[in-house]
């Protein structure tokens, strides 16, 4: 398991934020998603994705979500495989048609927040990078 001690966490380049978290970069293969503190959600957002990512290694359709490679005990943090995000006519190239199907099968598996900034490309496909809910 990663140790955040080590790093100076004030030192990493922020690369994205939401409502409630942010993403830094740890490397070429990493991104840690902090929780922001004083935002509505708290540190559920993190808990939300954990708990996608382990029910998709448990259901077998985890090769739709950017691997999650550790977190906190208390959900505070997060360290995700690093991806490239999709912009249009990149690869991936994925159909229409595979993109809707995909968003379905997310959407009824309760994550919601699907457009296009929250997906990339990972090992070759097509990934949803944030899917706290």
């Amino acid at each position: 398991m990663l140790d955040l001690l080590s790093f100076d966490i004030d030192s990493l380049r922020k690369i994205g934020q939401g409502s409630s978290r942010t993403v830094l970069e740890l490397g070429p293969d990493a991104v840690l998603k902090l929780s922001r503190e004083g935002s509505d959600f708290g540190s559920d957002p993190n808990r939300w994705e954990v708990e996608n990512w382990l029910r998709a290694e448990d259901e077998g359709w985890s090769e739709l979500l950017c691997p999650i490679l550790g977190w906190a005990d208390d959900y505070s943090w997060l360290i995700m495989a690093r991806a490239t995000p999709l912009r249009f006519g990149d690869e991936p190239n994925t159909s229409c048609e595979e993109w809707l199907g995909m968003c379905s099968f997310l959407e009824w598996q309760g994550i919601e927040d699907l457009h296009p900034a929250n997906f990339g490309s990972f090992e070759g496909r097509a990934v949803a990078l944030d899917y706290a809910t």
